[in-house]
């Protein structure tokens, strides 16, 4: 299981928004939807840059799209989309 690889890397990088975006990804697919989110916005809090187009297509985040609180991480904290050429 991904999340187990992962929380041990987590405790010992508590700093690191990637191992938390992906263990919220982990979480999110266990239909873990607190402990997901509070993972997503511990990831966001650590600075990671994200695209919420990227996020909304992630299978990984399907069920938790329906969720107010992630919806709101979603909106205030995505990065602006990238101009197209």
């Amino acid at each position: 299981r991904a999340e187990e690889y992962l929380n041990p890397t987590g405790d010992a990088n508590p700093n690191n928004p990637i191992v938390e975006f992906e263990l919220s990804r982990a979480l999110a697919f266990q239909n873990k939807s607190d402990e997901a989110i509070a993972h997503f916005r511990r990831s966001i809090e650590l600075e990671l840059l994200f695209f919420a187009d990227n996020i909304k297509k992630d299978k990984a985040f399907s069920k938790l799209r329906r969720n107010r609180e992630f919806k709101t991480l979603i909106d205030k904290h995505s990065a602006p989309p990238l101009p197209k050429n």
